[in-house]
């Protein structure tokens, strides 16, 4: 871990989820963050794996296959993670889980867009069950606005 570091107002010091809650990234970004890795701005392999459910060359892979849409769901996943697991309602965190498990078993495989898009597989119907929690979660944390 970085220590003693201050950029722009940011504490390097903290873990990868307070740097992706703070103020220059409001979500996660899987790709941008696996790159610190390989440039060795960041040593601390364990932080990125705890945030997106995937190693540095896992996350690469998606990158350079294009597999976007796999990309925008860890990234969702990471923006929950990164407000503190304590704020993660269950459903989000066990589906997100669920989705990073078949991810990684996929990935030996011949993992495509169309894998994560086709619910008749478990990556897709695991997909669409975080996809689902997600913005249940959204609409639950939303304020309420009286009439």
């Amino acid at each position: 871990m970085l220590k003693d570091i201050t950029v722009l107002g940011i504490d390097l010091s903290m873990s990868i989820a307070e740097i992706t809650l703070g103020a220059l990234l409001r979500k996660g970004d899987a790709t941008a963050d696996a790159r610190l890795y390989t440039t060795g701005q960041r040593n601390d392999a364990d932080a990125l794996i705890d945030l997106y459910g995937l190693t540095v060359d896992q996350i690469l892979f998606l990158d350079e296959a294009r597999i976007n849409r796999g990309i925008a769901i860890l990234n969702t996943g990471a923006a929950w993670i990164a407000k503190g697991r304590a704020n993660i309602p269950e459903d989000v965190a066990a589906t997100f889980q669920t989705f990073t498990t078949e991810l990684i078993a996929k990935l030996d495989q011949n993992l495509t867009s169309q894998s994560l898009i086709n619910n008749n597989t478990a990556l897709g119907r695991a997909r669409r069950a975080f996809s689902t929690a997600h913005y249940r979660g959204l609409r639950e944390r939303r304020p309420r606005v009286a009439p």
